[in-house]
């Protein structure tokens, strides 16, 4: 396995937070990936994925380019076999400034191959770059799609409740000078969820980053350090997003890997 990691250029620092790119064969076939709160922007020189959405059961085939929106459940994929992706975290805002739609994207994966040449033509020009050479044609490809800087107050919202998930939205509307119901509807409108389902995101994702600690700590300790407001609401959270228990996942973490943190083989 390959696997490189890069900070987002100064000039896409407010859309993008993250570089990346792997390389490998997958040792298995199916894998389950849990939400987190941020969009996935993959350029795939490889084969084809399909993602089936965990609430209707439908299957999405994403070719070339594709963009996994915030999602409210675990994803279910199944995997080429052989791997060859670059990709960008993209801000939990950033859809609209690429010229995305954040309500189509919300809770799917959507293919994007006809709507994005330059970053179609990177993938097929993947197999016979080296990953670092392939980062570097990722980021100048990225620019040319970005058309706007992402809504004031979103952004503000966003980056506090990354911070702290239990930010009051009235307090945050006051902070950008807007009546809480416009924030609201600004929220949904530019990320694609509400307000309190993108908080859970935030603290779901600080839980399973926590969940090493457990044995040391205890659930409950660690669901209030995740911003949960008790244990039952970090199971409720946690059951959701993945299917699992939190108990259930430590097993599984333990048994497949730190591999298995956000992705387990089905």
């Amino acid at each position: 396995m390959e696997y490189l990691e890069r900070e987002a250029p100064e000039s896409l620092r407010g859309v993008v937070s993250g570089l990346w790119a792997v390389r490998l064969d997958p040792p298995f076939r199916h894998e389950r990936v849990f939400p987190t709160p941020a969009l996935h922007l993959i350029v795939n020189g490889g084969g084809v994925y399909r993602s089936t959405d965990p609430a209707t059961d439908a299957v999405t085939t994403v070719t070339r380019v594709f963009c996994s929106g915030l999602q409210t459940a675990a994803l279910r994929n199944e995997l080429p076999a052989s791997i060859l992706n670059i990709g960008a975290r993209l801000h939990p805002d950033a859809a609209r400034s690429l010229g995305l739609d954040p309500g189509q994207l919300a809770g799917r994966v959507v293919d994007l191959t006809g709507d994005a040449p330059e970053l179609a033509a990177l993938a097929a020009a993947l197999p016979e770059l080296p990953l670092d050479a392939a980062l570097d044609r990722l980021a100048p490809a990225l620019e040319t799609m970005r058309i706007a800087d992402p809504d004031p107050a979103v952004h503000h919202f966003v980056a506090e409740v990354l911070a702290d998930p239990k930010r009051p939205i009235p307090q945050l509307a006051a902070e950008v000078g807007i009546r809480h119901i416009a924030l609201i509807d600004a929220v949904r409108r530019e990320i694609g969820v509400t307000p309190k389902a993108f908080a859970d995101l935030v603290r779901f994702d600080r839980f399973v980053d926590l969940t090493a600690r457990v044995a040391e700590r205890g659930w409950a300790a660690l669901a209030v350090e995740a911003g949960f407001y008790d244990q039952s609401h970090s199971i409720r959270v946690f059951r959701r997003f993945t299917g699992l228990t939190p108990a259930t996942y430590v097993r599984r973490v333990l048994a497949d890997g730190p591999q298995a943190t956000r992705f387990l083989a089905e």
